[in-house]
């Protein structure tokens, strides 16, 4: 490190130093920003005005700060301030940033105030390289920024009455968002890629000392119950490494998510080894599955529960915060819009699943305690069990999945008269569409009744694909409906 910012004494933690721009070259924050690989997917630097990268280091040298090891920059916060409701501050122009409305003010429905309430906002912007992730670099950072633009800000003759500090941070960047909610700042709004934050100081005192931290007032009288997100997979296939990888992903960075495996064959060891998993008796199709899981988990009313085959094709993980989004408005989202469907409940399968339902009606599958739903023949909209996302409550109304656990019957896997060549099958047919077909229609039903088709939504009006997802049939692509 240069004896320049040695004698500095700037702040110090472990052998990470922090100080302003100015105290490197342009080209050392030029090679520092080409240096950013996996950080650039949740970050990029907001150049605001300025039209290339030189353009902002000379227009932040002397604000923003960096975090230096040794002679390597691996951190930077730069910030942009709104003086649109400061009309005492020798910088107020009256041309609008629109930054605090943008960020603060319209995400929460609040009206914009007179340019003179003395109100200033300030967005920062903050990156640390993935080789110094996790050693509390990025909070002394943005601290450092903050005590700094406070302290210099308190030393100019002009009155304010109220400092909005903000920070934008992407969904799933953990990291990010436990850092923050660590330095109090406070949840604002969130889409599907985004959260904004903010930390409102009182102060109107004129003195860093007399600063008030703002708690917002939902905060003071409750606090929020943290969102649950169960992932129930059918395990069977095991042909889908990516996808496995990427859940593992979403569990570790992600305490509110968890992922278990319910699984109807012994599962590999890469499934062991990352998920909690447990080997259940092989019936019911896709069905079976999700309800022993069930049955065996432990879950609130308003855990938000996806329901997935271990074939899947995911495209973008996207899906999850869209998902969360629609469920505010629907009950039942599928990925691909199905085929709609007539279901009879009094028709009677001639050959059934065992010879104990050899004759019995469709009816005659389901569960008796949800036996009075099925009154009549009724169009229903369905959704492929493949992908299915709904509060667990939801599963409570419609008395679970289908069908009764009598019906658990396996394939199966011998040469006789339904199968020549010993492929999986059940009786009555060669393959397994037939009960494969039936239980998810029982359980489609049952959502149309109680819940309403009003309730569904979809992903996408393709059918097996859409932007997010490809559902695989019995683990091969369906050649009349190709993946996009």
């Amino acid at each position: 490190m240069s004896e320049l910012i040695k004698r500095k004494g700037n702040p110090v933690l472990g052998s990470v130093e922090y100080t302003v721009l100015e105290d490197i070259s342009f080209s050392q924050f030029d090679e520092f920003l080409d240096s950013l690989t996996v950080e650039n997917d949740t970050w990029n630097l907001d150049k605001q005005s300025a039209p290339t990268r030189e353009v902002f280091y000379n227009g932040h040298k002397h604000c923003a700060i960096i975090a230096l090891d040794g002679e390597e920059v691996v951190a930077l916060c730069s910030f942009v301030v709104d003086m649109d409701f400061m009309s005492d501050h020798p910088a107020f122009t009256g041309n609008p940033t629109n930054v605090l409305n943008n960020f603060f003010l319209a995400p929460q429905g609040m009206s914009k105030p007179s340019v003179d309430v003395q109100m200033m906002g300030i967005l920062y912007s903050y990156v640390v390289k993935k080789s110094h992730w996790r050693k509390g670099i990025g909070k002394k950072l943005l601290g450092v920024t903050m005590s700094t633009f406070m302290k210099g800000q308190s030393t100019l003759d002009y009155q304010c009455n109220r400092m909005v500090h903000m920070a934008r941070t992407h969904l799933y960047n953990k990291g990010s968002r436990g850092m923050l909610e660590s330095l109090q700042f406070h949840e604002v709004n969130r889409d599907d890629k985004q959260i904004i934050y903010a930390y409102v100081l009182d102060t109107s005192g004129g003195n860093p000392e007399s600063y008030k931290h703002m708690v917002p007032l939902d905060e003071e009288k409750t606090e929020e119950k943290p969102m649950k997100i169960q992932f129930i997979i059918t395990g069977w296939h095991y042909n889908q490494p990516e996808y496995y990888d990427g859940l593992h992903e979403l569990e570790k960075d992600n305490d509110n998510i968890k992922v278990f495996w319910s699984c109807h064959k012994e599962p590999p060891k890469q499934i062991k080894d990352k998920f909690k998993w447990k080997l259940f008796f092989n019936g019911g199709e896709e069905s079976g599955c999700y309800d022993q899981a069930l049955n065996y988990l432990n879950l609130d009313d308003e855990t938000i529960c996806f329901f997935m085959h271990d074939d899947l094709i995911i495209k973008k993980w996207d899906f999850v915060p869209l998902c969360l989004r629609y469920m505010n408005n629907y009950k039942i989202i599928g990925n691909c819009r199905d085929y709609s469907d007539v279901l009879d409940p009094f028709e009677v399968t001639d050959i059934g699943i065992s010879e104990e339902f050899d004759g019995k009606t469709f009816k005659d599958y389901v569960k008796p305690e949800n036996q009075h739903l099925f009154t009549e023949k009724m169009s229903i909209m369905r959704v492929r069990l493949s992908f299915m996302c709904t509060k667990y409550k939801y599963i409570k109304e419609i008395g679970g999945f289908e069908p009764r656990e009598e019906a658990y019957v396996p394939p199966l896997t011998v040469k006789d008269e339904w199968s020549d060549t010993g492929q999986s099958h059940y009786r009555g047919g060669a393959g397994l569409s037939s009960f494969g077909n039936i239980f998810p229609a029982l359980v489609m039903y049952k959502i149309n009744k109680v819940l309403g088709s009003n309730s569904i939504a979809y992903l996408s009006d393709r059918y097996l694909d859409s932007d997010y997802i490809y559902e695989l049939g019995r683990g091969e692509i369906d050649p009349n409906n190709p993946i996009t």
